[in-house]
């Protein structure tokens, strides 16, 4: 890559930083992904507890909004 080749020619910290940061989106951007396997997810919870909510993303619960019903 030849931002990758032009920050190693350089000294410079404050000018090779942004090289480097281009080429890291550069490789993020191209970068191949694969599932490998399916994640579950599973929440003990009582009925009283409402908006609780799994994270797409990251499949991990998310209590942000949650309550309990009196």
């Amino acid at each position: 890559m030849k931002v990758i080749e032009e920050a190693d020619r350089t000294f410079d910290d404050k000018a090779r930083l942004p090289l480097y940061e281009a080429a890291q989106r550069i490789i993020v951007d191209n970068a191949a992904v694969v599932g490998l396997f399916p994640l579950t997810v599973s929440i003990a919870s009582q009925p009283k507890l409402k908006d609780v909510w799994i994270s797409s993303p990251v499949s991990e619960p998310v209590f942000h909004d949650a309550y309990f019903e009196k």
